[in-house]
């Protein structure tokens, strides 16, 4: 089952529900005077439309169809109404305010205005004239109905398809976002263990490749007896000692 049909009854029930469903008596006022006229009521439309089409559908049988100040189509051939040609009038009008619009049509025959005193005949021809293209007319709004409900639920489903992507695509950009950061604690605990076990490893190597010091190396170096704060003292020449008074004296008595 297609949209279209499954759309369809809802729409034409909710347009029985509201417009007219039936041909009604009445009467309208036209350039020519006030005539007696079969009404029709419609929904969801206005007075130019049901002109226009009630225009297109008297051109089919009419000679001649001029819409001055309202539908005039001569010499109709109507031979359910009269075996001559008849004169049809077509108005709609749309009270303000009022939901509905309303087309009047009038029918002009040899013996006078048909209304519900004339012939039975002609006036039952003209009765189910006016029904049947009143309900072509309404069956043709209703598919204008049907039509913009489709587009708008086209339009309502395009834009949950599309909720529906961006959902999935925000879902895997954060299932990503957490896998990523996942990875990212993993590499930084791995690159603290590296580096943990390399230190380790560099402290093992330094302690056994360290030369162990001589004697000699572990001497301490002389001290400098000089008040000199930058006094240096080379290490190939180390200090002697100041011969003492008594030393000296000997050394000069010994000369």
């Amino acid at each position: 089952m297609t949209m279209r049909s499954t759309l369809l009854p809802f729409v034409l029930l909710a347009l029985a529900s509201h417009a007219q469903p039936t041909v009604q008596v009445s009467s309208c006022s036209f350039s020519t005077g006030i005539h007696p006229t079969l009404s029709f009521q419609f929904e969801g439309t206005d007075v130019k439309y049901v002109e226009s089409w009630w225009k297109d559908e008297l051109k089919r049988v009419s000679r001649d169809v001029s819409n001055k100040k309202e539908v005039v189509a001569a010499s109709a051939l109507l031979p359910q109404i009269s075996p001559d040609t008849v004169r049809v009038l077509m108005k709609a009008e749309q009270r303000k305010g009022a939901p509905f619009t309303v087309a009047h049509v009038a029918f002009l025959t040899k013996e006078g205005w048909l209304g519900p005193s004339s012939d039975a005949r002609a006036f039952e021809g003209a009765k189910a004239y006016v029904q049947q293209q009143s309900t072509m007319l309404r069956r043709q709004l209703a598919q204008q109905e049907l039509s913009i409900a489709e587009k708008g639920l086209s339009k309502l489903e395009q834009e949950l398809s599309n909720l529906q992507r961006e959902k999935e695509r925000m879902e895997s950009s954060i299932e990503k976002a957490k896998q990523r950061a996942a990875e990212a604690v993993q590499e930084q605990e791995r690159l603290v263990r590296e580096a943990e076990e390399q230190a380790a490893r560099w402290s093992v190597s330094a302690r056994r490749t360290r030369p162990s010091r001589t004697r000699k190396e572990r001497r301490p170096w002389p001290r400098c007896r000089s008040s000199k704060p930058n006094c240096r003292i080379s290490a190939a020449r180390p200090l002697r000692k100041r011969p003492s008074r008594r030393r000296k004296l000997k050394n000069w008595l010994g000369r």
